[in-house]
């Protein structure tokens, strides 16, 4: 699997809403599915622009995702909302549009959907050192520092603190299918 390393600078509205240098495994859409298409023939250097309408980006904003809550829940939770304030409710995240008596409007969509953005995008290098790799997914995946060697066929990742056997198993069938190697988590 081809992993690249890339910069990338997303704009909408001439703000800057995302600056950063990213470690992609090509195909796994670990960025915007057509950032991700976009990648697959591109080499190391090359530099390009790529401007995505809302349906190729977070979607169109979605009335019905736009919901009032009322202040009881905010209230047996201990949150004070104000606008702008990131809430979940219910396992869902959104932002709080604003706050009357008795009741908080409250918005699920993505704050990107109905935007469209326009992408920088530079590759920076080819990555091909496994144990790299697996830092950066890591990294990327639950941000989460590691160190990371290969030994023989094996890709060993060790951690300071322990991790669920659910993230455990997320990670190494992540490694696998990326690096190929036979993941090993220690600590």
């Amino acid at each position: 699997m081809r992993v690249l390393k890339i910069k990338i600078i997303g704009e909408t509205d001439g703000k800057v809403v995302e600056d950063r240098e990213i470690v992609v495994p090509v195909g796994r859409e670990y960025v915007l599915k057509e950032i991700d298409k976009s990648l697959k023939d591109k080499n190391v250097g090359d530099e390009y622009e790529l401007v995505l309408a809302p349906e190729k980006a977070y979607g169109r904003r979605i009335s019905e995702l736009i919901k009032l809550i009322p202040m009881k829940f905010f209230r047996q939770n201990n949150v004070n909302p104000y606008p702008g304030l990131v809430v979940n409710v219910d396992g869902l995240l959104g932002r709080v549009r604003s706050v009357s008596p008795g009741r908080v409007l409250v918005d699920f969509n993505h704050p990107l959907a109905g935007k469209t953005l326009k992408f920088k995008i530079k590759i920076l290098e080819e990555v091909k050192d496994k144990a790299q790799i697996a830092q950066e997914i890591i990294k990327g995946l639950i941000g989460i520092e590691c160190e990371a060697k290969t030994i023989d066929k094996k890709i060993q990742v060790k951690f300071k603190e322990k991790l669920s056997k659910e993230l455990e198993e997320r990670i190494k069938k992540e490694l696998k299918a990326v690096t190929g190697l036979n993941p090993e988590i220690i600590y």
